[in-house]
């Protein structure tokens, strides 16, 4: 079996409702890593509105910031 080198991201991607919450909490306790909640949804709910392509840039680099802190913390 491969090494994987630490640290390591995941990325659970899907449309709604699939599963992937779950999914990334399993593969969180089986790595015994922590988890980051998605961004996305803290962004939409502070923006109150409906998201668009605009909103991407944001999301993804409030996501990054997030895993960032839990590794710097880790």
């Amino acid at each position: 079996m491969e090494k994987i080198a630490r640290p390591f991201r995941v990325c659970v991607t899907g449309a709604e409702s699939t599963g992937k919450s779950e999914l990334a909490k399993e593969l969180s306790r089986h790595f015994r890593v922590p988890l980051v909640p998605e961004h996305s949804r803290e962004y939409a709910q502070e923006q109150q509105f409906v998201l668009s392509y605009s909103d991407v840039g944001p999301i993804a680099h409030g996501q990054i910031e997030a895993e960032d802190r839990v590794l710097v913390r880790g």
